[in-house]
């Protein structure tokens, strides 16, 4: 079983919560939401809960790695950052997330958290021009 979520209610805070097996479909609906969010023209930023994903196909990294990289060459960025929320335990899934990124570095940084408090703790250090706790891992 797969799930994927996204919780626009708090826009511009995008949530965005993947379980279980992460289909392509999965991956579609992430590609279509991100790029109908660049179609409103307005500044956003991604929360990813990963806290009970479980596993994607190698086929659906690379086809996002593309979709990242396709969207590095707009003219306008209005995704401004994203944090990923990964139990610290999930070495897996932390590697799946390094892999991505040292094949195609992100549209804009990438922040990793251990619980949502920390993304959230996060979130309002950026926005508040705060320093970020020194164990944070960035992507930029």
């Amino acid at each position: 079983m797969s799930n994927c979520l996204v919780n626009k209610k708090h826009f511009p805070l995008v949530l965005i919560n993947l379980e279980g097996i992460v289909t392509g479909e999965n991956v579609d609906f992430i590609i279509k939401e991100w790029t109908d969010l660049y179609k409103e023209q307005k500044e956003f930023f991604f929360i990813f809960n990963t806290t009970k994903f479980k596993n994607v196909n190698l086929r659906d990294i690379y086809r996002l790695t593309k979709f990242i990289k396709k969207f590095k060459n707009e003219p306008v960025q209005y995704l401004k950052r994203s944090i990923i929320i990964i139990d610290k335990s999930k070495t897996f899934q932390r590697n799946i997330i390094r892999f991505i990124f040292s094949i195609q570095s992100p549209t804009a940084p990438v922040y990793i958290a251990n619980t949502a408090e920390e993304s959230m703790l996060i979130h309002n250090n950026l926005l508040n021009d705060e320093p970020l706790p020194k164990h944070i891992i960035s992507y930029k």
